[in-house]
């Protein structure tokens, strides 16, 4: 899957494109070719990726969108990435 077809698949899922494409760039240093992010991997449960490093990325998320966290996680325990995208615009106020 390409970040093309990754935004359109977010996209369906109700994710605004700039959103799905943070997502994207964000999760694709854990990926080693050929391997890309899809929408159904699981960061915590599949990948085993550390909580700290996915609040640096709702830190970076709040940053670049000029947004500001709710104090509150709206989403899964383990979330798909899909549910990660959700959650990030769920869990966070436009500023």
């Amino acid at each position: 899957m390409d970040s093309v077809e990754f935004t359109r698949k977010l996209a369906e899922a109700g994710v605004q494109e700039n959103v799905a494409r943070f997502v994207w760039d964000e999760f694709q240093p854990y990926y080693f070719k050929p391997l890309t992010p899809y929408p159904t991997d699981r960061p915590i449960g599949d990948f085993k990726i550390d909580g700290d490093d996915l609040s640096d990325m709702v830190t970076r998320y709040e940053k670049q969108f000029n947004r500001r966290w709710c104090g509150k996680w709206v989403g899964p325990d383990d979330p798909t990435l899909a549910d990660f995208a959700v959650a990030l615009t769920d869990s966070t106020t436009a500023e």
